[in-house]
Order: C-alpha cells, then sequence, then structure tokens
C-alpha cells in the first residue's frame, strides 16, 4: 500500500536559507493498513522513495531500534521497551551543496496476540454444543476481527502445545498433550466419546508466530450442550 508523505526538507546548517520541499513516497508492505505503525521486537519491511534522488545517494536511520538494508528497502525492528511508543526514521542526502533531510514519525505498538479456538469456540464461550465439540480436530490460534481490534499488521501464529482434559461427573475421563495443533489420535478418539453435560478444558496453550516467537494464550473450558 502506497503512503504519500509530505516532509520538509531541512539543511543542516538550517541558516544557509529557507528549505525546500519533496514529496517522499513511503510503502510499507506485508498487509499493513496503517502505515504510521510499526510493530515492537519484529522486522517491519519498509521501503520509500525520494523524487529525482538515486537509492543508493541515501542515508537512512531510526531514533531508535535496529535497521536493515539499503537504498530505498530497509526492514526496522523497534526497540521492545516498555512505555517506547514513538520513534522517527530519517532519510538525508545531498542535494548540491546542502545536505537535506526528511523526517517520518512511526507509532511502535505491540504485537498482537491471538486467541486460541477449538471448533470455532474462543475464550469469550463458556459452552460448546455436543456436535460442535465432536467434530472438533484441534486448536488453532488467530488474531480477532482486525476492524474490532484495529490490527494493522497480519501474523500468522500456529499452536504447539496444549493439554486437553475431559471431566465427567467431577471424574477426569481424559487428560493429554498434544504439541501441535491438531488432536492426536488418542485426543480425537476421547472427543468422538463426548457426553453431553461434560466439561471441556484445553490449558498450557502455546502458539509460535511466523517470526518464531512463543506467546501463552487464554485456556478454554466448555461445558458441553
Amino acid at each position: 500500500m502506497l503512503k504519500r508523505l509530505l516532509f520538509l526538507l531541512l539543511p543542516l546548517n538550517a541558516l544557509a536559507q529557507v528549505p525546500d520541499t519533496a514529496l517522499v513516497d513511503l510503502v510499507l508492505s506485508h498487509g499493513y493498513t496503517r502505515p504510521d505503525y510499526l510493530y515492537k521486537g519484529i522486522p517491519n519491511p519498509v521501503e520509500f522513495a525520494v523524487p529525482g534522488v538515486e537509492c543508493v545517494a541515501l542515508d537512512v536511520s531510526i531514533s531508535r531500534g535496529q535497521i536493515e538494508g539499503g537504498g530505498c528497502s530497509y526492514s526496522i525492528t523497534p526497540d521492545t521497551a516498555a512505555g517506547f511508543w514513538y520513534m522517527y526514521l530519517v532519510v538525508s542526502w545531498q542535494s548540491g551543496t546542502q545536505r537535506l533531510t526528511a523526517h517520518h514519525g512511526f507509532w511502535v505498538r505491540d504485537v498482537p496476540t491471538p486467541f486460541a479456538y477449538f471448533a470455532g469456540r474462543s475464550s469469550e464461550q463458556d459452552f460448546i454444543p455436543y456436535g460442535e465439540a465432536i467434530a472438533g480436530r484441534g486448536v488453532l490460534a488467530k488474531i480477532l476481527d482486525e476492524t474490532t481490534l484495529g490490527v494493522d499488521f497480519k501474523i500468522s501464529y500456529r499452536i504447539s502445545h496444549y493439554l486437553l482434559t475431559l471431566e465427567r461427573d467431577r471424574s477426569i475421563v481424559y487428560d493429554g498433550f498434544a504439541s501441535g495443533p491438531e488432536l492426536t489420535p488418542t485426543m480425537a478418539e476421547a472427543t468422538a466419546g463426548i457426553q453431553i453435560g461434560d466439561i471441556l478444558r484445553i490449558t498450557e496453550i502455546k502458539a509460535r508466530s511466523s517470526q518464531g516467537k512463543e506467546v501463552d494464550l487464554k485456556p478454554l473450558e466448555f461445558v458441553v450442550k
């Protein structure tokens, strides 16, 4: 998605003359819908161009975090410190005898944590219909509706661990671990025998992001109806 920004270009010697202005094209890829946001602790792809200036002539820095790349294509990884919510991208280049600089600010936000789902049900529900319970095939991790949460960057998660427990008449009839999203064969056999009134719990849920970060998710607990 293309974001065109008007920057004030400031000579390093501010008294040299009144600064010119130029239009800088800023392109943020990978599903951004809010190009003024970056996410903490993960590489954020940023591409931009200064009209009339070759990419190789640009010097690029950021106010806080790590930056890799060159020319007009970079990967920016903001700092993860608490209380850090804003940073600057600084682009400078030589124009005749002047050194011009353009700044662009980014809001910095935490990577959103996903919710665990079993058979379409999340921790927001406390019951599950019998037909859905026996049809469940595994646990998924996903971020809630983007419009609702204002999430701007689609990051995928994969369940890496969970404990599934079935309780009937206050007795545990099954418990077992899985090391991936799908039910194990013994889990599938146990859930196929679910009865109305059983309590289905999924706890110790962990998910790994496409960037390799593992997070703990809210447990699930449903009464089968």
